[in-house]
């Protein structure tokens, strides 16, 4: 009794923390027939579907995770966010167009003074000035560190003034119209600090960088989730396994004890044997009971990974499944397994992604601690083309027309004093550079440990299987040569109890091992990545993965926007240009049967951001 207590606890330990749910084999070895559906009210019906229970095939299982997997649908907004941030560090290469109107009146009065003709006498005079003034300028930050700007503009100056000469006894009137109007080409570059693209492209560069991250990161959701429907659906198979087990060893010892009961009434065996045989009853009804539960356990695991939601009707239906254990024979090669592993695992990819980022920021912040050099040029007019000044009396008029152009060109240093900012920001890049590094050493470390784990876990599985089966024929032909000393007057009925446990217990373990095997199977699956393309899954990557941008301007790439052209650059567009649809890695294409088979050589995604499998 110890044993079987043993037995369950270890059965139940290994199911109890399931993180999905998976169906089981529809049938079991055994010389005798299982009992009937069901052995005592409220038992589950296991050796036929129920009217309303939920079958599902293992494709069915993997299909409805991916499609209602809480986690798969929490995860898809993290690209989408991270994609976000793209966009804000390509922003600071937007062209800006600005306008500007202003319109100012000023009026005044005073004395006036005039030394010639001698003796003239101080007039007054009153004036009004009114001035508008209309500008527009295209203002383009370029990628190599510098940009050009292009500006316009027009002032409308209009004057009159009155002033008053006591010694003629009237009035002067000048009245003034003056139009003057500009252009202007100016240009900034830096020459030390801030020159060149990798040094004012690595915050896009490294956004682009966090958003590969992200997507590997919900490929690896997507792998987890996969697995772990996979798994619990050979969870779901195992409970049935067992409870039919469990049963299967009740129908024995209730059919032993009513042996007992006959010889009891006739005379051949003593009262006692009953009472052994009782307690094996009792002993193997609550075992039936524990495995009873369990598999409701694994069936609300099964739904919980295929997504059923918490008000639907369908957390009361039970759950079975159409597909057995498979017992398919691998042979595993530890050394190929690692190499899928070291070019399909998702956290390796990030792993080095993060290590590009990194790097890309220490180059860019080494340039950052330069001085600072700025040259600054321009060139332009200011055309003040029509100026008209009407003077009475007397009359007078005068019309003058003009052309200035200038330029001007001018170099500006600045040297920062200590210059912490920038160092401090440096060393601390070259510091989180060399964790990446190591991080990602320690990575590859932790896939080898797993994947020699995992290929352990499929070869000594097997033996499992291929022992427990020896081992559980071996156990009934003993338990039926003690059956029959027993009914020959040469056994007891503790012996023969104690025999009907080990069967159970063989029958127990070869359970476990198929189910094992097929777990184990799906756990070297996942730790070397490529499980999606073992079961026909693909998995889209973003479409078009974006580097460093080619383009010095995004005004001349929206231009000369060819495909083919140096210039082009789809890494930064105008504001208007950049709503276009973002391909997440959210789409699947499900092909049941189409994968390759488990263990074998393939691949089944392309990391964007490094094109390496």
């Amino acid at each position: 009794m110890i044993r079987r207590l043993l037995r369950m606890l270890l059965v139940l330990s290994l199911i109890a923390p399931l993180a999905a749910p998976v169906p089981l084999a529809r049938a079991q070895s055994g010389t005798a027939a299982p009992p009937a559906d069901p052995p005592y009210p409220d038992g589950a019906v296991i050796e036929s579907i129920p009217p309303d229970a939920i079958v599902l095939s293992l494709d069915e299982t993997i299909r409805m995770a991916l499609e209602n997997n809480l986690n798969i649908i929490v995860q898809r907004y993290q690209p989408r966010t991270t994609a976000t941030l793209v966009d804000v560090e390509k922003s600071a290469f937007d062209p800006l167009v600005s306008g500007y109107v202003d319109r100012s009146s000023s009026e005044g009065s005073g004395d006036q003074t005039y030394d010639v003709p001698p003796g003239n006498p101080a007039n007054e005079f009153d004036d009004s000035t009114t001035d508008t003034t209309y500008a527009a300028s295209w203002l383009d930050p370029l990628t190599i560190g510098g940009s050009y700007e292009i500006a316009v503009g027009q002032t409308e100056s209009d004057g009159d003034t009155n002033t008053f000469v006591p010694n003629f006894n009237t009035f002067f009137a000048d009245a003034t119209t003056t139009d003057t109007s500009y252009w202007r080409m100016s240009y900034t570059q830096q020459l030390l600090r801030n020159l060149g693209r990798d040094v004012n492209l690595w915050p896009t560069v490294v956004a682009q960088k966090g958003l590969s991250i992200s997507e590997s990161v919900f490929r690896q959701t997507v792998i987890d989730t996969v697995a772990n429907a996979e798994q619990a659906y050979w969870n779901l198979n195992f409970a049935i396994m067992q409870l039919r087990t469990e049963r299967f060893s009740l129908k024995l010892a209730q059919d032993f004890l009513e042996q007992n009961r006959i010889k009891v009434r006739v005379g051949t065996l003593a009262p006692i044997e009953i009472t052994q045989a009782e307690a094996g009853v009792a002993d193997r009804m609550e075992a039936v009971i524990i495995f009873e539960a369990a598999l409701r356990a694994a069936e609300d695991q099964i739904r919980r990974v295929i997504g059923v939601r918490s008000d639907s009707r369908d957390w009361d239906r039970p759950v079975r499944p159409s597909d057995p254990l498979r017992l398919d024979e691998v042979e595993v090669d530890e050394d190929a397994a690692m190499q899928l592993a070291l070019a399909n695992r998702p956290d390796l990819e990030q792993a080095r992604l993060q290590i590009e980022a990194r790097d890309t920021e220490a180059r860019a912040r080494k340039n950052l601690r330069r001085w600072g050099l700025e040259f600054q040029g321009s060139y332009g007019n200011s055309d003040p083309t029509s100026q008209y000044t009407r003077v009475s009396p007397p009359p007078l008029d005068t019309t003058s027309e003009g052309d200035r152009t200038s330029w001007e060109a001018a170099l500006r240093l600045s040297v920062p004093i200590h210059n912490r900012f920038a160092i401090a920001n440096a060393t601390r890049t070259e510091n989180e550079l060399a964790q990446a590094q190591y991080q990602l050493q320690l990575v590859e470390q932790t896939a080898r440990v797993e994947i020699s784990s995992a290929v352990r876990a499929v070869r000594t599985t097997l033996r499992r299987v291929q022992t427990g089966q020896v081992n559980v024929r071996l156990q009934r032909e003993k338990l039926d040569a003690e059956q029959k000393k027993f009914e020959n007057g040469m056994s007891t009925s503790f012996q023969v109890l104690q025999y009907q446990d080990d069967l159970a217990s063989a029958e127990t373990r070869e359970n476990l091992a198929k189910a094992d095997y097929n777990k184990a199977q799906v756990d070297l699956s996942r730790v070397k990545g490529t499980i999606l393309a073992e079961l026909g899954i693909m998995l889209a990557p973003a479409a078009g993965t974006e580097g460093p941008a080619r383009a010095q301007s995004a005004a001349l790439r929206t231009l000369w926007s060819k495909p083919s052209d140096i210039w082009s650059d789809p890494g930064l567009r105008l504001a208007q240009r950049s709503a276009d649809t973002v391909r997440l890695p959210t789409d699947f294409e499900f092909v049941p049967g189409t994968g390759a088979a488990r263990g074998a050589a393939t691949t089944d995604w392309i990391g964007a951001a490094t094109g390496s499998r």
